[in-house]
């Protein structure tokens, strides 16, 4: 079974595919980039236990730290600014998937943490 396709054409834009059902098979083209993030952290150990040791780059003006269960529920929450790196107790956790965020100033970034039981 063949899929007819369609090619248009607009001046000062790339050919563009259309297959018969009216998807676009061509890919698109980037048109900009606004910034690109260096807000990383990690998490050690991963899984964990009883501590959990987060670090980030010292010049990503870091301010909290949060950690959410997979109900939703916000379970710990610090502030971390003018530091790099914070150890937290999860032992009062029990076991299960958390996604942990670091928020800076404009941006926040998230890793999935697992708790051992």
């Amino acid at each position: 079974m063949s899929i007819s396709t369609l090619t248009t054409t607009i001046p000062g834009f790339p050919p563009y595919d259309m297959d018969f059902a009216g998807y676009n098979s061509s890919p698109k083209p980037i048109t900009g980039i606004n910034s690109v993030s260096r807000l990383r952290f990690v998490a050690a150990p991963n899984p964990a236990a009883d501590f959990v040791l987060l670090q980030w780059p010292a010049d990503a003006e870091a301010e909290r730290i949060q950690v959410w269960n997979a109900l939703g529920d916000m379970v710990i929450s610090e502030s971390v600014q003018g530091t790099d790196n914070v150890e937290i107790d999860i032992r009062r956790l029990p076991a299960g998937c958390y996604h942990v965020v670091l928020q800076a100033n404009t941006e926040s970034r998230s890793l999935r943490l697992v708790k051992a039981g």
